[in-house]
């Protein structure tokens, strides 16, 4: 049995089995690869045994693809802590932009907050995502 259709088979049955996204294909750890290497090797015909350069290669791209998650996951906080930095030098300025509702909010910044990974500026009791925020007046 050869290591795509091993791959192939795990994915389809991990596909009828839940309702997933296709990013929880990308969440498959180092120990999810060793048990479908695992399985490989049980079941692999003894006349054509898999070639290890082969294993090698897809360990190296296992571990390719969970740096590059690490890296992204990382890269993604560090942007909102730049973000909610940013967002706190913003106090007491008058800000002008709108809100998610598309209405236009002026005042001065009393507070800033995160919600879903946004970073917004709070004056009084609406929110301005950073993002939103068409001018920036010093505080006085």
């Amino acid at each position: 049995m050869s290591t795509s259709s091993i791959l192939s088979s795990a994915s389809s049955a991990s596909t009828a089995s839940s309702s997933s996204t296709s990013s929880d294909s990308l969440n498959l750890t180092t120990n999810d690869f060793l048990k479908l290497l695992l399985t490989e090797l049980q079941n692999q015909d003894p006349l054509d045994p898999t070639n290890t350069s082969d294993i090698l290669n897809q360990v190296s791209q296992i571990k390719a693809i969970k740096s590059n998650q690490d890296l992204s996951s990382t890269l993604s906080s560090l942007t909102l802590q730049q973000q909610l930095y940013t967002g706190s030098s913003l106090l007491k300025s008058t800000i002008t932009g709108t809100n998610d509702s598309g209405v236009t909010v002026t005042g001065a910044v009393d507070s800033v907050k995160v919600s879903n990974d946004t970073v917004y500026a709070c004056v009084g009791d609406q929110s301005v995502s950073m993002a939103n925020i068409t001018e920036i007046q010093a505080a006085k």
